[in-house]
C-alpha cells in the first residue's frame, strides 16, 4: 500500500468518526425532524419562508449560546446573560430617544456599556472570589433594576427606528442577526481550536489546579472570558431592538435557558465533553428547528419549553455520563500504568498534570485529556492560587 493510499484511508477514517452518531447525533436529529416536520404539514414547513425564519429566530439565541461558550469553556457560568441583552436593548433604544448620536456610537456605546457589566462580573467572580453562579445571577437582578429604572416599565419606541438600518441588510430575505452569527462562531472556532488562548481556557476549564503549575493565567482568561460573553449579549441586544422597533423591559430572559440548553448540547457533538462553537450552531439550528415546526403544527405553546427543559437535562446526563466512563478510564490506565513499571527501588517519574496536557494539544481531539469532560468537572469559579514566583 502507498503513502497516498494509507493518508486516504486515515482521513476515511477521520471522516466517518466525526460523522458517527456518537460525535454528531444532533445532526441525525436535525435531519430527522425536518423530515417529519415535512411529513406533518407539507403545505407549510418544506418553504423557503420557513428557513429563514428558522434562521431569523434561532440567531439572538445562538449569539447568547456563543458567548456561553468561552466562560463555560473556562469553568465560569454567566447567569446574567439574558437580564444583559434586555439590557443592552433597553440602552440603545434609551440613547437614540434621547440623545443626537450617530447610529454607529449609539451601538458602540450600549455594547461597551455591557462589556463593562461584564468586567464588573469578572471582578466578582476572579478577584473576589465569589461563585460565578452567585455573582451573575446578582448581576442580572442589578440589570434589571436598571432595565426597570430607564423603561418605567414601558416599552420604548421613541427613535428607535433609526438604528432599524443596522438590522435591515439582508442577502435573500435573510437579514443580518444570522450573519454575525456565522462570522461569530467561525471567529471563535478560529480561536478555540487553533490558537493558544484557545488550548489555554480549555486548560483553565479542565483543571485549575495543573493549568496554574503549567503557567496559565487562568484567572485573566475567566476574566476576559466574562467580559466577551457580556459583550455578545449586548450586541444581540441591539439587534433585537434593531429588529423589533422596540425594546420592552421583558426583553432577555426568556433566551437564556434556551441558550444554556444549546450550549451544553453542543458540548456532547463534534468533540464530546468540549463547549465548542460548531456544536453550540448545530445545536441552536435543532432546538429552532423544532420550536418552529411546533408551532407550525399548531400545539400548545407550552410544549416547546417542555422540550428545551427535557434537551437540557439530558445534554448534561449524557455528558456527565461520558465524563465518568472516561474518569474510570483514565484511572485505569494511569494503574496498568503503574504496575507496568520496573520496581527498582527508584520513586516512579512524575506524570504530567492534566491541565499541562491540554496546553499541548493541538486541538482537543488529538489528546487523551478529553477524558476529563464536562460531566466530569463542571464550571465553576473555584480558582487556584497562583504560584508565587
Amino acid at each position: 500500500m502507498t503513502t497516498a493510499q494509507r493518508s486516504a484511508q486515515s482521513r476515511g477514517r477521520r471522516l466517518a468518526a466525526q460523522l458517527s452518531p456518537k460525535s454528531v447525533a444532533t445532526l441525525y436529529v436535525l435531519i430527522g425532524l425536518i423530515i417529519a416536520f415535512s411529513l406533518w404539514k407539507p403545505s407549510t414547513f418544506p418553504e423557503y419562508a420557513t428557513l429563514v425564519g428558522i434562521l431569523q429566530d434561532g440567531a439572538i439565541g445562538g449569539l447568547i449560546a456563543l458567548g456561553l461558550v468561552v466562560p463555560l469553556a473556562a469553568g465560569v457560568f454567566d447567569l446574567s446573560v439574558g437580564y444583559m441583552l434586555g439590557f443592552g436593548a433597553i440602552f440603545a433604544a434609551w440613547l437614540v430617544g434621547n440623545t443626537s448620536w450617530p447610529e454607529w456610537l449609539v451601538i458602540a456605546v450600549s455594547i461597551a456599556a455591557c462589556a463593562v457589566v461584564g468586567l464588573i462580573n469578572g471582578l466578582l467572580v476572579v478577584k473576589a472570589r465569589i461563585s460565578s453562579f452567585i455573582a451573575t445571577l446578582a448581576m442580572g437582578s442589578i440589570l434589571q433594576a436598571g432595565i426597570q429604572y430607564l423603561t418605567g416599565g414601558q416599552i420604548l419606541t421613541k427613535g428607535v427606528d433609526r438604528i432599524g438600518g443596522f438590522a435591515s441588510v439582508n442577502i435573500h430575505q435573510i437579514t443580518l442577526a444570522p450573519m454575525v452569527l456565522i462570522v461569530l462562531a467561525v471567529l471563535l472556532w478560529v480561536l478555540m481550536q487553533h490558537t493558544v488562548v484557545g488550548r489555554h481556557l480549555y486548560a483553565t476549564g479542565l483543571g485549575g489546579d495543573a493549568a496554574v503549575l503549567a503557567g496559565v493565567r487562568t484567572r485573566q482568561l475567566q476574566f476576559g472570558a466574562l467580559i466577551v460573553s457580556a459583550a455578545v449579549a449586548g450586541l444581540a441586544g441591539v439587534l433585537v431592538v434593531s429588529n423589533v422597533g422596540a425594546a420592552s423591559p421583558d426583553t432577555g430572559p426568556s433566551y437564556m435557558i434556551p441558550a444554556f440548553a444549546a450550549a451544553f448540547l453542543g458540548a456532547t457533538q463534534f468533540k464530546p465533553g468540549f463547549f465548542n462553537p460548531g456544536g453550540t450552531v448545530l445545536a441552536i439550528l435543532m432546538l429552532q428547528t423544532l420550536t418552529s415546526g411546533l408551532a407550525l403544527a399548531g400545539v400548545s405553546t407550552w410544549v416547546p419549553s417542555l422540550c428545551t427543559g427535557v434537551i437540557l437535562i439530558a445534554a448534561l446526563a449524557v455528558g456527565q455520563l461520558r465524563g465518568n466512563q472516561l474518569s474510570r478510564l483514565i484511572r485505569l490506565r494511569r494503574v496498568k500504568s503503574d504496575s507496568a513499571q520496573p520496581q527498582t527501588g527508584a520513586e516512579p517519574a512524575l506524570r504530567e498534570p492534566i491541565g499541562a496536557e491540554a496546553l499541548s494539544m493541538t486541538a482537543p481531539a488529538t489528546t487523551e485529556v478529553q477524558d476529563v469532560r464536562v460531566g466530569a468537572h463542571s464550571p465553576s469559579n473555584a480558582e487556584p492560587e497562583e504560584r508565587t514566583r
